[in-house]
């Protein structure tokens, strides 16, 4: 292949794919490359990259915004007197502000309270976001770039109320009504996204499960979560982007009792990004009164995190890439750098990362660091450990098929067979992993004709970044859970129409995935033209998610029910159900073991009167859930057993091992593995070298 499909592949593999699987992430970095390698027609190079948002900035339907039909809504709030507007779902309060500027001498620092309340006019959504690497804003002086409502004063949230809490003009009266809360914090890499998509709008939302919807910006890249220190100054100490979610969560705790919430019922949620988050949130003795209950959509929980030392790696990498003249000092710098030009010089630390084989930083350079006071280890030793918030409530699950459309972000000229898919694996692990993941996914998960090893390729890193350590840290939570907790599970297996796939089809045939964040439009009800099946997996995320903000457990509790759906059940394993069991129903399991005639059975099957079999969970999918067990046991097992992301658990003798497909030996294996480390290294040696040169070139790092 020429350099220019060379470094748009490497690119691409060793970086997308890890946790973040959204094609605007592959838009982006392919526009950088684009720009290292001398390409003037950019929007040519990236008219066939299909965005679709799920993550960094989920999709903006065409379904028109609730019409205003009623009088304006005003409430009181430390923020001052808030006018809102009432459309025929909702009361919506767009951009609330919830924190001071964080500009200036508050740029890098932790969020500081309004001062001084003022009145806010609240009825219009502008999409006010924090500042990130927009594409648009890659090319100089590009007019798309002037469209979007980017500003570093960016810390609001927004508020839905149902339209039946009491809500009128006077903000000296408070609703009677004490309703549930949802607040749900955006993913995107910790660089990306924002709480005020179109796509995030709460009003239908907080209208069928009647409770308060609330979503929230924070501050994202090097703005919300980059370390500084500099003798004589105060240090940066990161985390800025986690302060200001609390900051958020603290003011629902003081306000939105005024907007009909219950202050004592609420539930933050988060996807991707905003999983890690909600995961942070769990880990803070600091957050742990602001909310009650969790949700986990699709956390990335494979990903180590940087002490504020280790970050330091990635600051010494901006400080660089802006160029600091002589006249000022490193922090000098940082202060007056411009915020644009400071996003947009993520694209050189992501490349410098992919140079130093760093991949997790490639992909979200700039994320929370292990402070040693608030959060003191890793998340899934803490929660191996039992040191989280123990007795909340906690859902977690992912989608089934995270990653799988990696496959159609690869180059299709690339002929991605078994040592394409080893050199990619040497890239991540080094070369004893390497050779025990090949012979694993050959044995599994090898591609029928042999040869295309990308969908191969795309399963494993589903498996490798969302499932396999969400699972792990699910049962470390519903093991270590206290107060009676409860941990529930769940795999959304809806599938929807990916666009990149059927791009490159150009068809819509076999282009249906249950895709990395895909589930998020169903929570919220944003799918634009929804079929039958779609609206029956929103109505379950709806009753599901509802009835957990309301009680702790994801059930048919909802006020005006949506359906009878599949009861969830608790995600335990055999011995922590039979302690959670009643006592009464524990004796009946024993009088039955002893006197089966008086249950009319002939035998009592292992764990019948338990609530629910070991490691049981939910599977979204239309028209109805279903529950299953063990989901994905094998797979996982093994990726527990590598210990990638968790301290090694051996395999179990028993574990089944799947050889569908398999006619290699293990020798074979290493041999084939060895050969393409042999590959990595002699021939593509001066592929490396042409990208530094390039990089170098073009001066942007």
């Amino acid at each position: 292949m020429d350099i220019q499909t060379a470094i748009i592949f490497c690119m691409l593999l060793c970086s997308v794919p890890l946790s973040r699987g959204d094609d605007t992430f592959a838009k982006a970095l392919s526009a950088m490359v684009s720009h290292l390698a001398g390409i003037s027609n950019i929007e040519e190079e990236l008219k066939n990259i299909i965005v679709r948002d799920d993550l960094v900035q989920i999709e903006e339907t065409e379904r028109a915004p609730p019409i205003s039909t009623y009088a304006n809504p005003m409430v009181t709030t430390t923020s001052g007197d808030v006018e809102g507007t009432t459309n025929e779902q909702a009361h919506a309060f767009y951009e609330i502000p919830y924190a001071e500027p964080p500009i200036g001498e508050l740029r890098f620092q932790p969020p500081v309270p309004i001062q001084n309340p003022r009145a806010i006019t609240a009825r219009r959504n502008r999409g006010l976001q924090c500042h990130q690497p927009e594409i648009a804003c890659v090319i100089p002086d590009n007019p798309l770039c002037q469209l979007i409502t980017m500003d570093e004063d960016c810390l609001v949230l927004s508020v839905y109320s149902p339209i039946s809490v009491n809500l009128t003009s006077d903000s000296s009266e408070q609703p009677s009504q004490q309703l549930p809360v949802l607040v749900y914090i955006h993913g995107g890499g910790f660089s990306y996204g924002r709480g005020t998509s179109s796509a995030l709008d709460g009003s239908e939302l907080a209208a069928v499960t009647n409770m308060v919807v609330v979503s929230i910006n924070y501050r994202l890249g090097a703005l919300g979560f980059l370390v500084h220190r500099q003798n004589g100054q105060p240090d940066i100490e990161g985390n800025q982007g986690l302060k200001d979610q609390q900051l958020a969560l603290q003011w629902v705790q003081d306000n939105i009792e005024n907007f009909g919430g219950d202050k004592n019922r609420v539930t933050i949620a988060g996807t991707s990004a905003g999983a890690q988050s909600v995961m942070f949130h769990t880990l803070s003795a600091v957050s742990k009164p602001l909310y009650n209950n969790a949700i986990q959509q699709s956390n990335p929980a494979v990903y180590p995190y940087q002490t504020p030392e280790e970050s330091i790696e990635v600051t010494n990498m901006l400080l660089t890439a802006l160029r600091c003249n002589e006249s000022l000092t490193e922090r000098e710098c940082l202060m007056t750098a411009e915020p644009t030009g400071m996003s947009l010089r993520q694209f050189s630390i992501m490349a410098r990362s992919f140079l130093t084989r760093d991949p997790m930083s490639m992909v979200e350079p700039y994320r929370p660091v292990i402070d040693g006071v608030e959060f003191t280890d890793q998340p899934l030793h803490l929660y191996r450990d039992g040191k989280w918030n123990s007795g909340k409530d906690m859902i977690v699950g992912v989608a089934t098929e995270e990653l799988h459309t990696i496959e159609y972000i690869l180059p299709p000229a690339l002929e991605y067979n078994k040592t394409i898919f080893a050199i990619a694996n040497y890239y991540l692990f080094g070369v004893g992993t390497t050779d025990k993941v090949v012979q694993k996914y050959e044995e599994s998960y090898a591609p029928n004709d042999g040869e295309n090893w990308a969908k191969t390729f795309s399963i494993e890193l589903s498996h490798l970044y969302f499932i396999c350590p969400s699972r792990a840290l699910a049962r470390y939570a519903s093991s270590t859970s206290t107060n009676s907790a409860k941990t529930y599970f769940y795999a959304d297996d809806h599938p929807v129409l990916d666009g990149t796939c059927a791009a490159r089809n150009q068809s819509t045939g076999d282009c249906y995935y249950s895709t990395h964040g895909s589930d998020v439009r169903y929570l919220f009800r944003s799918v634009n033209e929804p079929t039958s099946n779609d609206m029956l997996v929103e109505d379950q995320m709806s009753t599901y998610w509802g009835s957990f903000s309301r009680s702790g457990s994801p059930s048919n509790d909802l006020e005006t029910p949506l359906g009878d759906f599949t009861d969830w059940p608790i995600y335990t394993d055999e011995t922590n159900a039979a302690e959670e069991l009643p006592r009464h129903a524990r004796n009946l399991e024993i009088y039955a073991k002893f006197f089966p005639k008086l249950f009319e059975a002939d035998e009592l099957e292992p764990g019948e009167f338990l609530p629910n079999s070991p490691w049981e969970n939910i599977m979204i999918k239309a028209p109805n859930s279903e529950v299953i067990k063990d989901y994905e046991e094998d797979i996982c097992d093994f990726w527990d057993s590598v210990g990638y992301y968790m301290d090694p658990i051996p395999l179990p003798e028993t574990t089944t091992k799947s050889t569908t497909r398999s006619t290699t030996t293990e020798g074979a294996v290493e041999s084939t593995t060895s050969r393409a480390v042999t590959s990595f290294v002699s021939g593509h040696l001066s592929f490396m070298v042409a990208l530094i040169i390039f990089v170098l070139r073009r001066n942007i790092v």
